[in-house]
């Protein structure tokens, strides 16, 4: 089974995520060393062509150095936590307290990678004796850590408090609203709606499900509190909370999948523009 841990948002809803696997991992890390290698190809060649001997061997250190770090980092950020290998392995980075990923996380947790990974295997491949055993062993455990974390951190991950779960494919969750049976009597217009994105109303839908499944509506008020803040609703409104997030809900999901046939993809609210 799946290990799972519970986060909660900003708005105090708690949220299951399913923990990733460690061969998901490690799939996913193999795929993104691919993709290294072919964009690594072009650059070596010409540098082939240019330069020889002490300067390629130099110039390819520099070129390894940043292709190592700065794919998993840009990517990451312009990805919303996710790498071309994590997305083709259902992964994603998110912050462990609940919060959005900065980028001083993302940062610290592909710089790490360096300790915990390539330097150690890259000493270890050109040195030899203890040192070189030793070097390896640290490689080893540093790769192991995942397996005994219970939350599948590995060293990086718990330096930048972050945590790689398993995420649904990228598309609007089933309708939710049909099933509670309310009809709408609030109208949200275009601006209101694009105030948010896809991944806050998969984090309603989640609420939604909860309110109706459990018959429990903890947070339902405080949610829709800051929603009706955030989109500058009427402050006369004091309809029950439920009915208000259920309306507020089925109007944004048409609106985002509008959208999504037009081209355009907002992912988050910290997203300026659609995509």
């Amino acid at each position: 089974m799946r290990r799972t841990v519970t986060i909660y948002t900003s708005e105090h809803v708690p949220l299951a995520w399913e923990l990733a696997a460690w061969p998901e991992r490690v799939t996913a890390f193999f795929l993104d060393f691919l993709a290294q290698l072919l964009l690594l190809l072009g650059p070596l060649i010409l540098l082939a062509l240019v330069s020889q001997g002490a300067l390629f061997n130099a110039l390819g250190v520099v070129f390894g150095f940043v292709m190592r770090n700065f794919y998993f980092t840009l990517a990451e950020l312009r990805g919303n936590g996710q790498t071309w290998g994590k997305r083709r392995c259902g992964l994603q980075v998110i912050a462990a307290d609940g919060g959005p990923l900065e980028p001083g996380m993302v940062f610290a947790r592909n710089l790490t990678r360096e300790l915990e990974c390539y330097v150690p295997l890259s000493a270890a491949a050109s040195g030899s004796g203890t040192m070189s055993v030793l070097l390896f062993l640290w490689f080893v455990a540093a790769g192991l850590v995942p397996l005994f974390s219970r939350t599948g951190q590995r060293l990086g991950d718990m330096i930048a408090g972050t945590l790689v779960v398993c995420v649904p494919k990228p598309s609007l969750l089933p309708d939710v609203a049909k099933s509670l049976q309310l009809k709408a009597t609030r109208h949200f217009t275009a601006d209101q709606l694009s105030v948010y994105g896809i991944k806050e109303l998969h984090v309603l839908d989640e609420l939604l499900q909860r309110a109706r499944e459990k018959d429990q509506s903890e947070g339902l008020a405080v949610v829709a509190s800051r929603i009706r803040k955030k989109i500058g609703w009427d402050p006369a409104d004091m309809s029950p909370p439920l009915d208000f997030l259920t309306e507020f809900y089925e109007a944004q999901r048409a609106h985002l999948e509008t959208r999504l046939l037009f081209g355009e993809r907002r992912e988050s609210k910290r997203q300026d523009k659609p995509t």
